[in-house]
């Protein structure tokens, strides 16, 4: 096994499946310090920790063990249980991959988690979702924490987690950005609007479905995909009934039940009645892909779109225009889904801190961008409709429904879009 120059060296592979390569993303998975090459497989995971060259990683990995306190230590300032839990956790997640994905040998937290604020949310209260320590909270954690550091030892994914700045690391490894104390309820609150679930359920459902690439951006843009041909957006209020009626949950939507899919109570179309994989509109689906794809060692967090909320990929400072922008039905088409993001650029220059309704005019606009060249089925529709009833440029739906609060008609005419619209629909008659 060659060492690398820096001094680590690549381990074996964990079966099944090899890596594609190359990869776009910098410093590969799959190295670790020389001097635990040899150590016993118990021992790997400390070894790597200890080393020098991974002090970011270990250095990010917090957890607050005393909430009458605001210290939260480091891994290495853990007790001695906390870090045979990670150890643990990591030495299962390994045997779990290496047999097939099939069984794993430890206890893993029910899908979904118990929310000890139930009662609260049965009553109409709109409380937080409180998640035990013991029982929800430390084991979630800690799965993740194990899936993160296993996939980096043994290149599970291509992209090394070293690659990440300091905001990356935070985000792959601090439980801060996923739980804060509760208050009077001895639990831990739920930050996001979805309730997480077990790393292990979602990096399964991510290697089941194909949707893990050979990059980041690969990988990204197959779940982008995934969540325009299968998320959909629920009806009616948000209140606690409502979401039990989605998700048949007292709490925030879980994780497990949005990518299982479910059965509604709600009075929605005849074509969603059955099976469907719903979603909090873009607070929900914001949370579900920070979950998701820190299953996959990819940071993610939120953003502010005006009163709305959209993912921020923090490594490729990449952003979405509004969470629901992938299954909008004007991103139905076969254009790449990655094509529905912006760069930080343009995420300042429509969404501006300091005037939230002005940045609110411009929730969803990428969804529209993209349409002036590529034209979704929805909207070649809409124009057909428009030419069926004799409407002029300024007059149809297309313009006045979607556009006239970004351009003008000369400059859409300039920019092609009812040249690029007819050509779509030539091609369907």
């Amino acid at each position: 096994m060659a060492a690398q120059s820096d001094g680590r060296s690549v381990l074996p592979r964990s079966t099944p499946g090899p890596r594609p390569e190359p990869i776009p993303d910098g410093i590969p998975s799959g190295q670790v310090p020389v001097n635990c090459r040899r150590v016993a497989p118990s021992e790997l995971l400390a070894c790597y920790l200890n080393d020098t060259a991974n002090f970011q990683v270990q250095y990010r990995i917090k957890w607050r063990f005393n909430k009458e306190t605001s210290d939260v230590p480091n891994w290495k300032d853990w007790p001695a249980w906390a870090k045979q839990d990670l150890n643990l956790a990591y030495l299962n997640t390994v045997a779990w991959y290496n047999g097939g994905m099939n069984a794993y040998p430890g206890t893993l937290p029910p899908e979904p988690v118990a929310n000890l604020n139930e009662a609260a949310y049965i009553a109409g209260q709109s409380p937080s979702t409180i998640l035990d320590d013991a029982k929800s909270a430390w084991p979630l954690y800690i799965g993740y924490v194990a899936l993160t550091l296993a996939s980096e030892i043994h290149g599970w994914v291509p992209w090394s987690i070293h690659n990440y700045d300091h905001l990356g690391m935070h985000w792959m490894f601090d439980s801060g950005m996923l739980y804060q104390t509760s208050g009077s309820i001895s639990g831990w609150h739920v930050m996001q609007a979805a309730v997480p679930s077990n790393a292990i359920t979602v990096f399964k459902f991510l290697k089941q479905n194909n949707l893990i690439g050979h990059s980041r951006m690969d990988t990204i843009d197959r779940v982008l995909n995934w969540s325009r041909w299968n998320l959909s957006h629920m009806f009616g209020a948000y209140t606690a009934q409502n979401y039990y009626n989605y998700w048949q949950y007292w709490g925030k939507p879980p994780v497990s039940r949005i990518i299982e899919g479910t059965y509604t109570a709600d009075s929605v179309p005849s074509e969603l009645k059955g099976l469907q994989r719903w979603t909090q509109g873009c607070y929900g689906t914001t949370a579900l892909l920070i979950w998701v794809f820190k299953a996959v060692n990819i940071p993610v967090t939120h953003a502010s779109v005006g009163y709305h909320l959209a993912p921020h990929f923090v490594a490729e400072k990449l952003y979405l225009s509004h969470g629901d922008d992938p299954y909008s039905s004007l991103s139905k088409g076969p254009r790449p889904a990655k094509e529905l993001l912006i760069s930080e650029a343009t995420y300042q220059s429509w969404f501006p801190a300091n005037d939230v309704k002005a940045a609110d005019k411009n929730v969803g606009r990428q969804v529209l961008e993209r349409n002036i060249l590529y034209p979704s089925p929805e909207l070649v529709a809409i124009y057909q409709q428009d030419l069926l009833e004799g409407l002029s440029h300024s007059n149809g739906r297309v313009y006045k429904n979607y556009y006239s609060q970004f351009y003008s008609v000369p400059q859409l005419e300039a920019k092609g879009l009812w040249v690029n619209l007819d050509k779509a629909l030539s091609s369907i008659m």
